[in-house]
């Protein structure tokens, strides 16, 4: 049995401009510096941190999805940290979706991601449609690992 051990976590509550992902990109950079540098293992930023939260439609803002995911991939193995952080990614109707990346220093770990979106089945555009009581949803699939 391996000891168990104090892992350090930052919470980031930032501003992230909607639409403006590059700008929201270069904010998460300078957090995850700071949280490394300040000895976290782990920070985590809010839903939807790199895209920003708007009412309009993000269809022709959700950007190059791979670029984003591979950058956040890339600052976690660089400053060695696990870094989770909310953006939009399109389904297969180019839909905006609601997701959590989850990017490990090693590579293994990787980027795993779950997309959120209300079913056809929520009245009035509400959640109800897949977050219903005595329903689970999982962010990560079974057999999902992520390694530190």
């Amino acid at each position: 049995m391996v000891p168990m051990r104090d892992v350090r976590v930052a919470a980031v509550c930032m501003a992230s401009i909607p639409g403006d992902v590059e700008g929201n990109l270069n904010r998460t950079e300078r957090f995850v510096s700071e949280a490394a540098g300040r000895g976290a293992e782990i920070v985590c930023f809010p839903e939807l941190s790199i895209h920003g939260y708007t009412l309009r439609s993000q269809e022709h803002r959700l950007g190059d999805q791979q670029e984003i995911v591979r950058r956040i991939e890339d600052l976690a193995r660089s400053q060695r940290i696990l870094i989770l952080a909310g953006l939009l990614i399109a389904d297969e109707y180019r839909r905006p979706c609601i997701c959590q990346v989850a990017a490990g220093p090693e590579p293994a770990a990787g980027a795993h991601r779950h997309r959120l979106r209300a079913g056809p089945a929520a009245a009035g555009g509400r959640e109800g449609g897949f977050s219903a009581w005595g329903r689970t949803q999982d962010l990560f699939s079974q057999g999902d690992r992520l390694r530190h």
